[in-house]
């Protein structure tokens, strides 16, 4: 699975890197779990491993995470594995509006602790009305989650996110 975070936050990140990562990895950690245990067709306690990447193969910055999880999980007595049905986890675009929703209100959270810098490209963002308005444009947009069985198995991806 790979989750990325929209190229208009790139200012931000360059200036914030410790804080935004980290909000990145607890809203996608937090948002997997949360459709994983609610969604009706699996109900299920997941684990995955996240790596983050923060290039892309022309190295220009493209934060994303990949994710590698478990095709199943634990139900909720923790007694029974439960297997993915039909090899469909979760419903991506679920997913995607999950970890949009929560990685916002923690960075908003980050804003309004003052816990953000903003200098260079990220400047005009750091007034009140100024970061709202950047808020509610990254609301609107989609942000974009991938996910797909592995081409040659768990130990190719663990060896491709690691490099």
């Amino acid at each position: 699975m790979v989750i990325t975070l929209p190229h208009e936050l790139n200012p931000l990140v360059l200036q914030n890197q410790e804080v935004l990562y980290h909000l990145f990895f607890q809203a996608a950690a937090q948002a997997l779990q949360k459709l994983a245990f609610g969604y009706p067709r699996l109900q299920a306690q997941l684990g995955f491993t996240a790596v983050l990447h923060t290039w892309d193969q022309d190295l220009k910055l493209h934060p994303h995470l990949h994710l590698v999880v478990t095709g199943g999980g634990l139900d909720p007595s923790a007694n029974r594995w439960v297997p993915t049905p039909n090899n469909i986890l979760v419903p991506v675009k679920a997913l995607s509006q999950i970890v949009r929703g929560k990685f916002l209100e923690a960075l908003k959270e980050a804003f309004q602790e003052g816990k953000l810098l903003f200098r260079g490209n990220a400047e005009g963002l750091q007034g009140e009305t100024a970061f709202d308005r950047f808020l509610k444009k990254l609301r609107g947009q989609k942000w974009v989650v991938y996910s797909k069985e592995p081409f040659g198995g768990s130990q190719q991806v663990y060896t491709y996110v690691n490099r």
